[in-house]
C-alpha cells in the first residue's frame, strides 16, 4: 500500500468521523501526518478549527491517540496509548522474523534448526514441521515468519506489563 493509497482511505475515515463528531461546531477532524509502519500507515487523530471560525476556549480531549490503515487489508484500526510506543518494537520483531525465516529456508527445514529457533514442546514442533513440508515456499516463509513473530512479540511482553504498570 502506498502513502497515497492510505491517506485517501483515512481522508474517507476522518470525514465519517466529521459526521459523527461530538466536537463542539467551531472544530473538525483532520488528517493528520502518516507514519509508516511494517503493519501499516498510522494516523494521529488531529482536530482543527473550520474554515472561518475562531476558537472560543481552548479545546481538550480525551481517547485513543490515533488509528493505523492496516496494509494487507486497507482497514482501519484505532491505536491504543498502550499500543502507540509498541508500533516501533513490531516493526523491529517483524524485520527480524522475516530474517530468520529467510535463514531457516535456507539452512533447511531439519527439526534441529526448528528447534533452535522455536521454543514449542516437541509434539508440536513435530505438527508444525509437517505441515511446513505438505506446503509451498511462499507458504513456509509465512507460517515460518508468524509463528517467529509470534514467540518474539509473546517474549517481550513481561518486558512491556512490567514498563505500562
Amino acid at each position: 500500500m502506498t502513502k497515497e493509497q492510505a491517506i485517501a482511505i483515512a481522508t474517507g475515515f476522518v470525514a465519517q468521523q466529521n459526521q459523527d463528531s461530538s466536537l463542539p461546531a467551531a472544530y473538525h477532524w483532520v488528517v493528520g501526518k502518516p507514519v509508516e509502519h511494517e503493519e501499516g500507515w498510522y494516523f494521529d487523530h488531529v482536530f482543527g478549527l473550520r474554515p472561518g471560525q475562531l476558537a472560543v476556549e481552548p479545546l481538550l480531549l480525551g481517547g485513543a491517540p490515533g488509528f493505523l490503515v492496516c496494509k494487507s487489508t486497507q482497514r482501519i484500526r484505532t491505536i491504543s496509548w498502550k499500543e502507540l510506543p509498541e508500533l516501533p518494537l513490531q516493526d523491529a520483531l517483524r524485520k527480524q522474523a522475516v530474517q530468520q525465516a529467510e535463514n531457516l529456508l535456507a539452512a533447511g527445514l531439519t527439526l534441529a534448526n526448528l528447534r533452535s529457533h522455536l521454543p514449542l514442546p516437541l509434539s508440536e514442533l513435530q505438527a508444525f514441521k509437517a505441515r511446513l513440508t505438505e506446503s509451498n515456499e511462499a507458504e513456509q516463509r509465512a507460517m515460518l515468519t508468524a509463528q517467529l513473530y509470534q514467540h518474539a512479540w509473546k517474549a517481550h511482553e513481561p518486558d512491556l506489563n512490567h514498563s505500562n504498570g
